[in-house]
């Protein structure tokens, strides 16, 4: 079943509740349907920050944590789906993208998923999913 990897810097945010929103938001019916994205307990989420060390000249130094509500801090989030879900990625993505960006103060604009089977509809970027068009076309 899906696995939800969110990667951001430092913040000081309620990690495990967004989590655990984030998995709700796939087993709730969804608004087009009756049926849930994702079977009740089958989703994974895990959050890492990306805090460790900052190379800085010659040394390091400690990265400070971005206070709560900054909307320009980057998420990047791997998506895993198992094959039979593939074609469910654009909304698990749109989903996830809504919970993050609803339910906390990141803007949509700074997320990045991407699924692990490359090709459109499966990166979600700039704040929608890409259809496979090139830029200006």
């Amino acid at each position: 079943m899906p696995f939800i990897k969110i990667s951001t810097l430092g913040t000081e945010i309620d990690k495990e509740a967004i989590m655990q929103k984030v998995e709700q938001a796939l087993y709730d019916p969804q608004p087009d349907g009756d049926q849930p994205l994702v079977p009740a307990g089958m989703a994974t989420c895990m959050w890492q920050t990306l805090d460790g060390l900052v190379h800085e000249g010659k040394g390091y130094q400690a990265y400070e944590a971005y206070p709560a509500g900054q909307a320009d801090v980057p998420i990047f989030v791997d998506l895993y789906v198992n094959t039979f879900l593939e074609g469910s990625a654009p909304k698990i993505m749109e989903l996830v993208a809504g919970v993050l960006s609803d339910g906390t103060e990141f803007g949509r604009k700074w997320i990045f998923i991407h699924t692990h089977v490359g090709g459109p509809q499966k990166v979600f970027i700039n704040g929608t999913v890409w259809d496979g068009a090139m830029p200006g076309t």
